[in-house]
């Protein structure tokens, strides 16, 4: 069985293919499979409910990128695929948990991995601001 690792650089993999024309899959697969997956997490608290914010980064996920199918023993965690670093060009997949810290306060605690080339475009940093700027 694959590990959480292994799965992330697979679907990372497969949306960097789905970017490119026909033509040149074969070359961004290749390519793709041997860049380094980097992780970045963050953990920041908003001052919504776990409820709303939970809403708020599904319909995110939908309107700018994929939403993941959720596990159904997890339920207050949300994957999902957008595009981040330059031009928002790279794909990143992030995983974000909710836990209720308070009343109307929300802990959000993001892991972000996308791959990264020679030249570091902190894809996965952007991700994390893209969804701390969301809920904030």
């Amino acid at each position: 069985m694959a590990s959480e690792k292994e799965k992330v650089d697979r679907i990372l993999e497969k949306a960097m293919v789905s970017l490119v024309p026909r033509q040149g899959k074969w070359g961004t697969a290749f390519a793709a499979s041997r860049l380094p997956t980097k992780s970045k997490k963050g953990r920041f608290i908003v001052d919504k409910p776990k409820k709303q914010a939970s809403t708020m980064i599904q319909d995110f996920f939908k309107t700018k990128g994929l939403l993941m199918k959720p596990d159904p023993k997890k339920k207050w965690e949300i994957s999902g695929l957008i595009g981040s670093g330059f031009m928002d060009m790279n794909p990143s997949f992030i995983t974000v948990v909710l836990r209720t810290v308070a009343k109307h306060k929300t802990e959000i605690c993001i892991v972000a991995s996308a791959k990264e080339g020679l030249i570091n475009q902190n894809t996965s940093e952007k991700a994390i601001e893209k969804i701390k700027y969301l809920l904030s």
